[in-house]
């Protein structure tokens, strides 16, 4: 008896896990867009930013060493 790793039984496995890896990220993709995890992009940019910096109102205001507020 050969062992999994050799020969085309290692080739359909990885295969098999291939294409389940791929409908799971699809299926996934699908939920998200049925979902609206895509819609407000706007939002989404300054999720990462700590509290005090930029934010979506303030964003568009250009920073001269004049008007920063602390």
């Amino acid at each position: 008896m050969s062992a999994p790793t050799d020969g085309a039984t290692f080739f359909f496995m990885w295969i098999g896990f291939l294409f389940l890896m791929i409908i799971g990220i699809v299926l996934v993709f699908i939920w998200a867009i049925r979902s609206g995890q895509f819609r407000n992009q706007d939002r989404a940019r300054y999720l990462p930013l700590p509290h005090g910096r930029a934010t979506a109102r303030r964003a568009g205001k250009k920073r001269t060493p004049g008007n920063e507020k602390p």
